[in-house]
């Protein structure tokens, strides 16, 4: 999950670390706001100059256009300009412009790959640190954060960095479930470092602890219907809606319809299931994207699969189904479970090989 370059700054000012001063204004407030109100925030924030940059969660603003300096008093008709031009906007940042000659690239991340966070420096920071080929790659325990030979290894690229800017980065990383923290440009000057931009990602299955701001405009209203009802919910470019409990069999599912050549419209983690509204809401959802067919799949453990049943066969009341349903069933309670679904007139199956063969004939017209 993203977040815009104003929430990720007032995620550094709580954590210590310096960032430019600056004055959020949103969308709305701008065009309909008042004129004199909006010049009196500015001018008790900031300078005479000024740096208005558009709020959007995608990156590249500054080689068009999203990122301008200029004096104070043209910040606001910069930043109309900005939102007339960048539709979907959530607002712009009015900061203080900060006077320097170098810029420097530093970034967390979460490395899946080697399980730990991969810190990385650059003395190219700036619009074109993709193509900088001076990069420093360092790999920090989770367990034991920052080590000296971390700071010194940086020192001997940057030169002189602040004693504690590692471990406030490494703290604000860990405590609020980052997956990429990202500062570029940052500034150094007089032994202070200074987070011009900053880009952060939070893992979205942690935000009942991370306490950070959800962003709801990042999601499709499938998507955003999904979460609301506990289901993860991903939209592709086929023809059939597929469910399934958990995410490695949502997953594992996916790859096997794959090899027969079947191409989802829509995919629903129902994950745990023994909630029968849970799977009636799955069904509203998955019949919005008008999917040719709907195959189901779940393997009950402490989930009772007669429980899945009752929610599958209210869902398909509710929502008057008229596309064919193919259910593999099996674990707990699965002799239950399908006698319920086959006396309703639901093809169910033992096996996934079966549905998924059921489902291919349904596709391919057969």
């Amino acid at each position: 999950m993203y977040l815009y370059e104003y929430q990720a700054k007032r995620l550094l000012k709580e954590y210590g670390v310096d960032v430019p001063s600056s004055v959020f204004i949103e969308a709305e407030s701008l065009f309909q706001g008042s004129e004199q109100d909006l010049k009196k925030g500015l001018d008790a924030h900031l300078s005479d100059r000024v740096v208005v940059k558009v709020q959007i969660l995608e990156g590249g603003r500054g080689k068009r256009g999203g990122v301008v300096a200029v004096p104070r008093g043209e910040a606001l008709r910069e930043a109309r300009r900005m939102l007339r031009e960048w539709r979907g906007a959530a607002g712009v940042l009015v900061e203080e412009y900060v006077p320097h000659s170098e810029e420097y690239y530093l970034s967390l991340l979460l490395d899946r790959e080697r399980r730990g966070i991969t810190l990385l420096a650059s003395r190219g920071g700036g619009v074109d640190v993709e193509e900088s080929e001076d990069v420093l790659s360092l790999q920090v325990d989770p367990f034991t954060g920052p080590l000296p030979h971390h700071r010194r290894m940086l020192e001997s690229h940057f030169g002189a960095v602040p004693a504690d800017l590692l471990e406030k980065l490494f703290k604000l990383f860990t405590e609020r479930d980052l997956t990429l923290l990202e500062i570029n440009p940052l500034i150094l000057s007089g032994g202070r470092a200074v987070a011009l931009d900053a880009k952060v990602t939070c893992d979205p299955a942690a935000l009942y602890r991370s306490r950070l701001p959800e962003n709801p405009e990042q999601y499709t209203p499938l998507e955003l219907a999904g979460r609301r009802a506990g289901l993860a919910v991903l939209e592709m470019e086929g023809r059939c809606a597929v469910m399934a409990n958990g995410a490695g069999l949502t997953m594992a599912t996916l790859d096997y319809l794959a090899s027969l050549g079947i191409s989802p419209r829509l995919f629903l983690d129902l994950s745990g299931t023994d909630d029968p509204e849970k799977v009636r809401e799955a069904f509203h959802i998955a019949l919005r994207t008008s999917p040719e067919a709907i195959l189901v799949n779940i393997f009950s453990g402490m989930t009772r699969a007669d429980t899945v049943a009752e929610g599958i066969l209210r869902g398909m009341e509710e929502t008057s189904v008229e596309v064919p349903v193919i259910v593999r069933l099996h674990g707990t309670n699965y002799e239950t479970g399908r006698r319920m679904l086959r006396e309703r007139g639901v093809h169910v199956y033992e096996t996934l090989p079966e549905a998924a063969e059921h489902l291919r004939a349904l596709l391919e017209g057969g």
